[in-house]
């Protein structure tokens, strides 16, 4: 809502767009809903009090935060490349460009277009060779399968390293996760039997991406299983940080 007290709403789909405000409109409200980039927001109707995202994200946009006045909310769904599931934030702007608040509660969005970006396993992980390819490094996990399907603890992991994609997949007795980074060629797979201890492979990169999710799991369990509302982020022009109980106190993977 605007200084003027209108409410608009944006569609990237022109026709989605058009029926959301012959919708509005019949039930008797007075809000604007425009064809365009969410990403962008819409600056004809801003300073706005609130901004909030119906698509999940994995960043806060500066036009957003240029169009929130100070004191002003953006609420957003959060998500990684790590899981799919993510949770809602709450940010309060200031008058820097600055937006600061705590996750509310775990939710499912549709993820942004931008972050739907899929990896070919092939680009990583050459085909056609008998067992790991040469270089793997071969290790066990500290985690067992059950701590790794802790939702929480899988959220902050991604959180903590936010540059990596992960898939799932199952043979027989066998379920393996595979990562792969965003920002090179490194990957790993850990390869869980029903029962067992994991076994993990690393290779493709100078990153052991598995090391890296492990530390931001046990970081994660060190800090007593902190529940998602002592979480937080602060968005400045330098990046985006992540904070447990409150902004002075920054996690680190």
């Amino acid at each position: 809502m605007g200084a003027s007290g209108r409410v608009v709403g944006v569609d990237i789909d022109p026709e989605v767009a058009r029926e959301a405000g012959r919708r509005v409109k019949s039930a008797g409200y007075s809000a604007t809903v425009v064809a365009g980039d969410g990403a962008r927001g819409w600056s004809a109707g801003g300073p706005y009090d609130r901004v909030q995202v119906s698509y999940a994200v994995s960043g806060i946009r500066a036009d957003w935060l240029r169009q929130t006045r100070p004191g002003g909310v953006i609420v957003a769904p959060w998500r990684s490349g790590f899981v799919n599931h993510g949770a809602v934030v709450r940010l309060e702007v200031d008058g820097d460009g600055n937006a600061s608040g705590r996750f509310t509660r775990p939710a499912e969005f549709m993820r942004d277009r931008r972050d739907r970006a899929t990896v070919d396993h092939n680009d990583y992980v050459p085909t056609g060779s008998d067992g790991w390819p040469t270089g793997t490094l071969e290790s066990r996990t500290r985690l067992t399968r059950e701590d790794a399907r802790d939702r929480t603890a899988e959220f902050v992991a991604g959180l903590l390293v936010p540059d990596v994609v992960s898939t799932t997949a199952r043979h027989g007795e066998l379920l393996t996760r595979w990562l792969y980074s965003r920002t090179d060629r490194s990957w790993a797979a850990v390869v869980w039997p029903d029962d067992g201890e994991g076994h993990v492979f690393q290779g493709g990169g100078p990153r052991r991406l598995w090391d890296e999710i492990e530390r931001a799991f046990h970081r994660w369990h060190h800090a007593a299983h902190p529940p998602l509302t002592d979480l937080g982020l602060t968005i400045t022009p330098n990046g985006t940080a992540l904070w447990l109980h409150h902004p002075s106190h920054p996690a680190q993977p």
